[in-house]
């Protein structure tokens, strides 16, 4: 018995992929796997339901230290692990002044990192040699960081094992060399050894897991040109995120203790809590008793008319209530929202704010923020403000001690939110992502033919589009999304001419939908889970059909959305299958 399978003429069920390809599962001969750009890093939901952000190891020849590393002393290679098998170093160094280094030209907020074996008589001094020169010595025998100098931010050491420690080194400057000094355990450079293995420098100001490199600096997660399978809400099997360019203007966007974020009655603890990355990077704000307003601060440069939606991920800590502000001349003095972070919902909020949204990363954490336009050019303000109720009044005053945990700041010039966007001192541009083939006339429906596809509905403010085409937007099959609306449209264009146009109207955004515009000369239908929506008998259908685009109209209009399956089928299927097809 034929079934739905047996029909279709390509399927895409988004799980395999590779750098620049999304796989179909039909045909199995590779005709129908879908090209794949985005020229930039991003960051995805990944099976874990965390947040993965693309992570790069600088040093070269992370774990062959006899190869691009100068060498003051003696390297043997082949010693015992930390995981029991004998890729270690020893390194004995020749003098006091004699060290293992590699020379390196990076700069930013920087980890390095290194695991140590545990030593009852040696310890290590890491320098990180450049604008600030930071020296930290490490007593290797009670696990403990001695001291640090220079442009050190943070240091520590941790236990791996009962063997062995992992030390990290972080500074905010232009380094040129990285130099690893035996000492003894009072931290005089001295004739030493010690054991090593997996060096590690990677932007931010903490050490992750380790990556292996060799001649080259390795990242791994959504690099440039790799699609990114999604799994967000805690979905078991992934939707392909395609999304439009964007910008994240505030800087230092997980670093909320960095200067360029001011504090008013409040301290922040760096690194103090499990941020929805899975790391212990996510800070915490705590307001000091005072009388008045608490609050971080950083200004963004507005346009006049511009849309700008802010975020910021937030968990409870002592308190349970958090303020988002955008203020300041092109914002006007009251664009606020409260959040309850207890129950995740919204409470008061007032002035021009819109699409105001709290989204759950799980394990406490939600996503917090919302839209305002400016109304003026001008530098305007985001504040993240400990409030004591959800019903708290526009910045209020109190004396509270209460704390929120905090990471991931982000402001974007657009109306609706996206994934988020990680930066240091700068801001940083997510390219579009853009899935389409080109090419395979023989897998569509010439004069009938049916187009399905399940996706999540975006957020407000924003179109998603996905079609079938001659490769461009005037002979097409579209099914698209607006989100002003909430509308589903089922579209078909001849020759620049509209034919038919099919709207199911009460869609809901962030909802997940099955969809199907099946196409006739004369007999056309729109499906939506399961029910049909529209019919229409007067039409042509588009000729010489040789293209499928996702998630973005033929050309480089880029709109956002998850796909979670793309079919084609070369047939008119019949009113009874398309029910069946897009059924939930």
């Amino acid at each position: 018995m034929e079934t739905l399978y047996d029909k279709a003429s390509l399927i895409l069920n988004p799980g395999i992929y590779d750098t620049g390809k999304v796989y179909c599962t039909k045909p199995l001969d590779g005709s129908g796997d879908l090209t794949f750009t985005r020229a930039s890093d991003a960051t995805r939901v990944n099976a874990d339901g965390l947040i993965e952000k693309v992570r790069t190891n600088l040093v070269l020849q992370s774990n062959t230290f006899n190869t691009t590393w100068g060498v003051g002393g003696t390297l043997v290679g082949g010693q015992a692990d930390k995981d029991g098998g004998t890729s270690a170093w020893s390194f004995t160094s020749a003098g006091a002044t004699s060290a293992l280094v590699q020379n390196i030209t990076t700069g930013g907020v920087q980890t390095f990192s290194l695991y140590i074996k545990k030593n009852a008589t040696y310890g290590i001094r890491i320098y990180l040699f450049g604008s600030l020169n930071a020296a930290t010595f490490f007593d290797l025998n009670n696990g403990a960081v001695v001291s640090s100098t220079g442009g050190t931010v943070n240091a520590s050491i941790e236990a791996y094992n009962s063997e062995w420690w992992r030390v990290s080194v972080t500074c905010n400057s232009t380094l040129s060399q990285i130099a690893l000094y035996t000492t003894d355990n009072g931290g005089v450079q001295v004739t030493g050894t010690i054991t090593i293995q997996n060096a590690q420098l990677e932007q931010g100001d903490i050490a992750t897991d380790y990556i292996p490199t060799t001649t080259a600096a390795v990242s791994v997660g959504p690099v440039s040109g790799l699609p990114r399978l999604d799994y967000s809400g805690g979905a078991t099997c992934p939707s392909l995120l395609l999304e439009p360019q964007t910008t994240a203007l505030l800087t230092y966007s997980e670093q909320l203790d960095n200067a360029s974020w001011t504090k008013t009655n409040t301290t922040i603890s760096a690194n103090a809590a499990t941020s929805p990355d899975g790391y212990q990077n996510a800070d915490t704000i705590t307001g000091n008793g005072v009388t008045g307003n608490h609050y971080i601060l950083q200004s963004i440069s507005a346009t006049n008319g511009q849309s700008y939606t802010c975020s910021i991920f937030a968990k409870a800590g002592t308190s349970n209530y958090l303020q988002l502000i955008m203020g300041a001349s092109p914002f006007g003095s009251t664009n606020y929202c409260n959040y309850d972070l207890s129950d995740g919902t919204i409470g008061s909020y007032g002035g021009t704010t819109s699409n105001r949204f709290i989204q759950s990363f799980g394990n406490g954490w939600y996503r917090i923020g919302f839209t305002c336009s400016a109304t003026s050019t001008a530098s305007g303000n985001f504040f993240p403000t400990l409030i004591t109720s959800k019903t708290s009044v526009f910045f209020e005053s109190n004396s509270t001690t209460g704390s929120v945990n905090v990471w991931g700041a982000n402001i974007t010039a657009t109306s609706y939110v996206q994934s988020y966007v990680p930066t240091l001192g700068s801001a940083v541009t997510r390219l579009a992502d853009s899935a389409y083939k080109t090419g395979i006339s023989s897998l569509i429906g010439q004069t009938e033919g049916t187009f399905f596809l399940e996706f999540m509905t975006p957020e407000t403010n924003s179109y998603f589009i996905n079609a079938i085409s001659d490769g461009t937007n005037n002979n097409k099959v579209q099914i698209e999304y607006n989100t002003t609306s909430d509308t589903l449209i089922g579209i078909v264009r001849v020759a620049g001419v509209t034919e038919v146009s099919i709207a199911a109207t009460g869609m809901t955004p962030n909802t997940r939908y099955k969809a199907a515009i099946a196409y006739k000369a004369n007999d056309f239908v729109f499906y939506v889970n399961g029910t049909q929506k529209g019919t229409d008998t007067s039409g042509g259908v588009p000729s010489s059909m040789s293209a499928i685009h996702l998630g973005s109209q033929v050309g480089t209009v880029f709109e956002s959305g998850e796909i979670y399956n793309a079919t084609l089928f070369k047939t008119r299927l019949t009113n009874a299958q398309l029910a069946e097809l897009t059924t939930l």
